[in-house]
């Protein structure tokens, strides 16, 4: 990279994620060969802080549990020009993170979120079916709220601009984060768009963190 391109950051958050993250540190290698990748080990006690490393990551201990923490931790941490976010846990694919940057870019937003599009086979493993409930019954408050045609406040796999990543305020502490970030945006004038992105179930040996009542509670205090 020389000293004219912009700089380009790609997050995981990641709690416990050792079957997983070595392969999504790769493919983003991979596919975004200019960008650091940071993997913020959430207090992880299997393999997940070495695997990354040993994958050529940069890896930081995120002490406070909750992904609303490890986003906030990793807004105030790493300095950049752009911003891909996604999982430790293989359901995105690191091919997309390219077209976040792309509507970032083409689009003048300051939020690319990458809606998720199953196939029907994959729907029942692949999401909660209180998740796609939860989903829609939001995606209808924020339209009538704030007139946006926004469908999927709850994807993992986000783009980011400086400015947004620097100025957005958040108090979120877990899963709720992604909702909280699109509130923000939108109440606060920030150009969101939205970009089809495959999702896919999580691999064997690899399980789920969210917590669909807890979690769901918190959701619904926010919105």
């Amino acid at each position: 990279m020389n000293n004219l391109e912009p700089s380009l950051a790609v997050l995981l958050a990641c709690f416990n994620e050792e079957t997983t993250v070595g392969k999504v540190v790769s493919d983003f290698k991979r596919v975004l060969p200019q960008a650091t990748i940071y993997v913020f080990n959430n207090a992880s006690t299997d393999r997940t802080a070495q695997i990354p490393e040993d994958a050529g990551a940069t890896v930081i201990f995120s002490k406070n549990p909750g992904k609303g923490n490890v986003v906030r931790h990793m807004f105030a941490e790493v300095d950049s020009d752009y911003y891909v976010i996604a999982d430790g846990d293989s359901t995105y694919p690191a091919e997309y993170g390219l077209d976040l940057l792309k509507a970032l870019v083409d689009q003048s937003a300051d939020m690319a979120v990458g809606k998720r599009i199953t196939s029907p086979e994959l729907v029942d493993v692949a999401y909660r079916p209180m998740h796609i409930f939860g989903n829609k019954l939001v995606c209808w408050l924020i339209a009538r709220t704030f007139g946006a045609g926004i469908t999927d406040v709850f994807s993992g796999y986000r783009g980011f601009t400086k400015c947004f990543v620097k100025t957005i305020p958040l108090h979120s502490r877990g899963f709720e984060i992604e909702l909280e970030m699109t509130l923000q945006a939108l109440s606060l004038g920030y150009e969101v768009v939205e970009v089809n992105v495959p999702y896919g179930a999580r691999p064997i040996g690899s399980a789920s963190k969210l917590d669909t009542y807890r979690d769901g509670v918190l959701v619904y205090a926010l919105s």
